[in-house]
């Protein structure tokens, strides 16, 4: 047999092994999701903007507890043109296949628009009406209280 074809017959096998469905395991309790974005231009004006975001929940038994956090900062020819931040937390507790009750808070911020500062409070209770492996579908009512500092 020749080299060549024993290369191929590796690599061949090799790709076939690799199709092979994985055992099924567990989830994870922990997800982490960042994200990060930076864009610089320049010709007639010179823009930057750079984003910045993470998402981390933890699932225990009918328990899921969420954090998520933003940023994002613009500027065009040395001057500020956007910024923007906003944090939040929430905690989910399942009341069953499709329904679950929730609560949560989000501070945001964005002087741009003239907000100095905003909180939102919200309780509710949400329903599971599409749960496929790759499609969800959720609908939420919720009560929510906001407050907040603005710019004159």
């Amino acid at each position: 047999m020749s080299p060549f074809r024993a290369r191929t017959l590796v690599v061949a096998a090799l790709v076939a092994l690799s199709g092979r469905a994985a055992p099924a395991q567990t989830p994870d309790p922990v997800s982490v999701t960042i994200d990060l974005g930076f864009v610089s231009t320049s010709g007639n004006t010179a823009v930057t903007t750079f984003n910045m975001g993470e998402k981390l929940t933890y699932t225990t038994g009918k328990w899921m507890f969420g954090q998520s956090a933003a940023a994002i900062y613009g500027e065009s020819d040395g001057s500020s043109t956007a910024e923007q931040y906003d944090a939040a937390l929430r905690a989910e507790y399942s009341l069953g296949p499709h329904f679950l009750a929730f609560a949560g808070g989000t501070w945001y911020r964005n002087t741009f628009a003239g907000i100095t500062s905003r909180f939102v409070e919200g309780v509710g209770l949400g329903w599971r009406t599409i749960q496929a492996p790759r499609d969800t579908l959720r609908l939420d009512a919720v009560e929510i209280g906001r407050r907040g500092r603005y710019r004159d």
